[in-house]
């Protein structure tokens, strides 16, 4: 989906509950990607998807706006094509910790049956991360301009991407459209840290919100989830 003149959604990507939600972003000469999908092939829908758009342009970056397995699964696909990858240091410290080593284990709880979970997951390879921030940083690729906001609330390693130009925001699961948010893996004082975030994207000029999961929305999400959180927050 062209969301706007040189930014792209690739939408409802296989995910055991929810479609899951990626995209990309074309300058002058490379193309940026956020988030790879959770299985191979859709990493590789993805960059099939920016190839045909910019068949010259090179891989730059793949930014990750989650920890979470949907979001960097298929990143090997970005690597092998010349993308360097970047993401919070949490993510960073997940991965090098945790996920890398423990991940045929991680799939395994939740997948049962060995082809299913061979035939979903057996290509998968993860790796730290090329490049890690830890606060609001902005990249300049060619002629685009590109704002990585830390939005901690669903995770504390959650990062949205946001396109000054073309006023498009690649908000990850800090914004889930149509739908409750996923709480469970914080506490009040991350949902507290979540409002914050939201209110601080509310202050951006933002014409389309690519959420993480959901179809596209606009800003009006944004009060209906800081409502959400507070009565999330006052029951807890």
């Amino acid at each position: 989906m062209r969301v706007a003149h040189n930014v792209y959604a690739v939408l409802d990507m296989f995910h055991p509950v929810c479609g899951v939600n990626a995209g990309f972003i074309v300058t002058e000469k490379h193309t940026v990607y956020v988030d790879s999908g959770l299985t191979i092939p859709s990493a590789q829908t993805i960059l099939g998807y920016s190839m045909a758009v910019a068949p010259n342009n090179k891989p730059k970056y793949l930014i990750f706006t989650d920890h979470h397995i949907d979001h960097v699964a298929g990143m090997k696909i970005f690597k092998a094509a010349g993308a360097k990858t970047i993401g919070h240091t949490n993510l960073d410290l997940h991965l090098r910790e945790y996920l890398i080593q423990n991940w045929r284990e991680f799939i395994k709880q939740r997948i049962k049956d060995d082809t299913e979970r061979e035939l979903l997951f057996g290509d998968v390879e993860l790796s730290p991360l090329d490049q890690t921030i830890d606060k609001d940083t902005i990249i300049k690729v060619d002629n685009e301009e590109i704002h990585i906001l830390y939005t901690p609330g669903h995770w504390k390693a959650c990062l949205s991407v946001y396109l000054p130009s073309s006023k498009v925001l690649f908000a990850g699961d800090t914004i889930f459209s149509g739908f409750e948010p996923t709480t469970r893996f914080g506490d009040k004082d991350l949902w507290q840290q979540w409002i914050n975030s939201l209110e601080k994207l509310k202050k951006l000029n933002i014409k389309t919100i690519i959420p993480g999961h959901g179809r596209p929305c606009d800003i009006k999400e944004i009060p209906r989830h800081i409502a959400h959180l507070k009565q999330i927050i006052a029951k807890a």
